[in-house]
This record gives structure tokens, sequence and C-alpha cells, in this order.
């Protein structure tokens, strides 16, 4: 057996499972999600859901390993995106207008970075860190610079989780120039990258102004889902795409609900590791299905792990209206993107119609 998956032959994967490429990278998505669930509670994380919706993600799509020096390089680029957000959040929050002109500039530089082919684990990071820090400041200043401190040390946690799991369950030689040569996508113009960025700070940054001048902070749960959603490519495909997108997290919603009622029968947090692996083995083959629905079952998943992670925060009867109350907030953060995509798609249609 090849020396690069020894470590997985020890944990008993055997060479039919090596030989089969998806069912591979389907268990190694489920052993991510597990693993980061581990690190991110045992941990005593201050938002532990971030670490598995995140590094998990890292491994929705095949990406060859990262070096050591990018790995640094995240946690650094995330680390300086929170501290921005807390010194955006001190120097300018008393001044409306030039504070939200600010964040439009930042919202959109971050965007065309994605557009451009940025790292979509930087870019959530820092648009958790650029929309949530200076929002959760508006109530306490200390609860804003905890919040920083909480997404540098989540990158650590995260990027140490790809690592780790890497180190578990490693490419073969012969797939990494496949890998390689998928994740090296054509980069789009200059002004397609400035269109798709604009299309997706018109859909965020209403949203964000909003949370802004009304110091919504108890809806949070709102911002984050549209933002992250906001990078869902296949939301410019069209009507069927905006459509299975609300499928997709309507199946992350019932597979939430099924997980979690099973942890309300058997509350442990030695139960809920095997029930993360097996909600990454369900997803995991639709996302490895090769189908264009795919990329929506990723996001399905982050539902799954958001709602089931923000829940178990909670005990008592309260938790479960707080679930079900999460529900409806991503579902509502759902509807908007696809319609506020649809809507600035057709303005943009009807101006460059002579």
């Amino acid at each position: 057996m090849p020396a690069d998956v020894s470590l997985a032959a020890r944990l008993g994967l055997g060479a039919a499972l090596v030989a089969d490429e998806r069912a591979y990278r389907i268990v190694r998505f489920a052993l991510a999600a597990t693993i980061a669930t581990l690190v991110g509670y045992a941990s005593g994380f201050e938002l532990p859901f971030l670490v598995p919706v995140l590094a998990s993600g890292f491994f929705a799509k095949p990406s060859p390993r990262p070096s050591l020096r990018i790995g640094l390089g995240v946690i650094v680029v995330i680390s300086g995106a929170s501290l921005m957000g807390l010194v955006l959040a001190r120097l300018l929050l008393p001044y409306p207008h030039i504070f939200l002109l600010v964040a439009f500039l930042v919202l959109f530089r971050i965007f065309y970075m994605k557009a451009g082919g940025g790292s979509p684990l930087v870019v959530v990071f820092l648009l958790i860190g650029i929309t949530v820090i200076p929002i959760v400041a508006l109530e306490s200043m200390t609860l804003g610079t905890a919040i920083a401190k909480a997404l540098a040390a989540g990158s650590v946690m995260v990027i140490g989780t790809v690592f780790l799991t890497y180190g578990l369950m490693p490419d073969l030689p012969e797939w990494q120039a496949k890998v390689a040569a998928a994740a090296a996508a054509p980069v789009p113009s200059l002004s397609e990258q400035a269109r798709t960025a604009m299309l997706s700070t018109g859909v965020v940054f209403p949203v964000f102004a909003a949370f802004y001048m009304l110091g919504m902070t108890s809806s949070l749960l709102i911002l984050v889902f549209i933002a992250i959603l906001s990078l869902v490519p296949s939301f410019r495909a069209g009507k069927a795409a905006g459509h299975a997108l609300i499928t997709g997290n309507l199946i992350g919603g019932l597979g939430s609900l099924v997980f979690y009622n099973m942890l309300i029968v058997y509350p442990s947090f030695v139960f809920f590791l095997p029930m993360t692996f097996a909600a990454g083995l369900i997803f995991g083959r639709k996302i490895y299905s090769g189908r264009p629905s795919a990329p929506l079952f990723a996001t399905g998943f982050n539902t799954v792990m958001l709602m089931v992670g923000m829940s178990v925060a909670f005990e008592g009867t309260e938790a479960m209206a707080k679930f079900y109350t999460r529900i409806f907030q991503i579902m509502l953060a759902v509807g908007y993107v696809v319609a506020m995509f649809w809507f600035l798609e057709l303005l943009a249609r009807k101006r460059a119609t002579p």
C-alpha cells in the first residue's frame, strides 16, 4: 500500500475505500467535521459551531492540501480582519455616514477578492469579522472584543483541523495533479469580478445597514447566513438555482430537526460526535455526487451544523423554541438572498438592454 495512505490504513479504512476516490473523500469530509466538532466544543471556544462549518467547507470539493505558509497566512489574514472589524467599531460607530461608506467599500473589496479566486475560508472569516463585530460592539465593546479574539482563535482551530485531517487521510499521488488542475479555475475578467462583487455587496449591505441603524443584535444569525449565502455562485444561475438552494436548506433544516431531537433523547457529547460523523456521510454522498446541485448540499450541511451547534448551548424548555426560531431565521435569509439576487440581476439586464 502506498506510504501516503498508511495512516488511513491504520484507521481501518482498507484498500477498497482508498481505491474508491469518491468514497474516500466522503469519509474524509465526515471525519473533518467530526474532528472540528471535537476541537471546537472540547476547547471551550466561544463560537464552537463555526469550527465544523468552516473546516468541513474546505473538504466540500476536491482541494489541494495547503502548505504551512498558506495556513499561517490564513491565520494572519483572519486575525487582521478581526482587528479591522474592532478598529472600525471603536473609531467609526458614532459616525453613521462614514461608517456605512467604509463598510460598503470593505464589503465590496472582500467580494471582489472572492470573485477573483480568493480562499472561501478566508472570505467567510472576513465577512463575519467585518459584519458581526461592529454590530455586536453596538451593544458592548467588550463583547465585540471577545468576538474578535474568538475569530482569531477559531482560525487556528480550523487550520489545525484541516492539517490534521489531511495527515490522517492524504490524497494519493495520482489524485494530486487532478485536484490541482480542478482548483486552478480560470480567473474572470476584472469587469466580471467587479460585477459579481457589486451584486453580492448589493445583497449583503442593505441588511448590514439595517442591523446597524436599528441596533439589531439579537438576530445576527440572519446577517451571518445572508453573508455566507451571498458567496454561493449558483444564485446567479437563474430561478432553478434559487429553487434548488431553498430545497437544499429545507433539507438542512429537516436534517437538523432529526439531529437535534435525537440529541434531546440522548443528550451526550459522546453521542454528538458519531451523529456529526453520520451527518457528514449522508450529506457527503450528495456533495460528492457530481450533480449540479451538489454544492447546495454543502450549504444544507452548514445549516445542520449551525442549527444544532447553536442549540446545544441552551438548556430547558426554551431551547426548542429558540431552535425553531433559528430555522425561521435561516429560511428568511435564504428567501431574501434568492429574491435579492433575482431582482439585482433583472435590474442589471434592463440597464444593459438598449
